[in-house]
């Protein structure tokens, strides 16, 4: 962003925002871009990668991200209470949420919906109203967060009820 401030492209950004133009296109993103020196785009990239790696590290490893260490909750499998599997935890969990959230940018906003909201907004319900305090993601995934502690990481016992 810094690097962005200071190019000389930055009023280009300015004029555009004043004029109420809240979506780029293609040829603007890259009119901004190339103003922007290489190695800060190299160093970008790597920081983004860097960071999206280790949270799904961490997720796989402990069953968190670091929002989620500094909040100390864990996301674990209902079934086994141990760290989710793979799949439900980044694909079912992450990635399939985070394409609902986002439906409207692939065209639904020309239905007057924005349906990524309408998802959002089921979510937050769910999870207010639900007993068991499970969102959209949580149920589709068979998880649940948990306060968290050192034990979680390996399998639990399960209690009767």
């Amino acid at each position: 962003f810094i690097s962005l401030y200071n190019s000389p492209n930055f009023d280009k950004l300015l004029k555009w925002a004043e004029a109420g133009q809240t979506r780029l296109t293609s040829a603007q993103q890259m009119e901004l871009m190339s103003a922007l020196p290489e190695h800060i785009l190299l160093l970008t990239n790597i920081l983004v990668w860097g960071l999206m790696i280790a949270q799904v590290l961490l997720l796989m490893r402990r069953g968190q991200t670091i929002g989620k260490m500094i909040m100390g909750i864990r996301i674990l499998d209902r079934q086994s209470n141990a760290i989710p599997r793979f799949f439900n935890l980044i694909i079912m969990r992450g990635l399939f949420t985070t394409l609902a959230y986002s439906l409207s940018i692939f065209g639904l906003v020309a239905l007057a919906i924005d349906f990524g909201l309408v998802v959002l907004v089921v979510d937050l319900v769910m999870m207010l109203t639900s007993k068991e305090r499970l969102s959209l993601h949580d149920k589709i995934a068979k998880t649940y967060v948990v306060r968290a502690d050192d034990t979680q990481t390996t399998p639990l016992a399960l209690k009767p009820d």
